[in-house]
């Protein structure tokens, strides 16, 4: 021990176990360690089911397109991308969920115009415009 603020090397290590120990409770709230442990289960058998459904190796492709995308964000941009895209996908599974396709009408002008002054319409519709907003002004900036 020289200097004011050093630390031993046993409350580096302790300080260290204490991080990881965070780490891992971490990671076991997201359910992560249970799909590791899974995935090391019968790891062959796994891997020659992935390898044989075509239906997976499309969805990887499409995952890895989307995480190439995600790494041009920085992580601030991530958390609110998180926090809006839960927000919007609970929503709208919420309200597939509560929808009764057979007793949905169909709807000409002047049931859209009527709908027009709900509340509930006026928000749906507005993030929606907002959304189309955004994305057409990435999509002029991108070109």
């Amino acid at each position: 021990m020289g200097e004011v603020g050093e630390i031993s090397k046993e409350e580096f290590e302790l300080q260290a176990l204490k991080e990881l120990a965070e780490l891992a409770g971490e990671l076991k709230k997201a359910g992560l360690i249970d799909a590791v442990k899974e995935l090391l289960t019968d790891y062959e058998g796994k891997m020659s089911v992935i390898s044989n459904d075509i239906a997976l190796f499309r969805l990887i492709a499409l995952s890895n397109t989307i995480l190439d995308a995600a790494r041009r964000f920085e992580p601030s941009e991530i958390q609110a991308m998180k926090r809006n895209a839960e927000e919007m996908l609970y929503c709208t599974l919420n309200s597939v969920g509560k929808l009764n396709t057979e007793n949905v009408e169909p709807a000409g002008l002047m049931k859209l115009l009527s709908a027009l002054r709900d509340k509930d319409v006026q928000t749906g519709l507005g993030l929606i415009i907002a959304l189309a907003k955004k994305l057409g002004s990435c999509i002029r900036s991108s070109a």
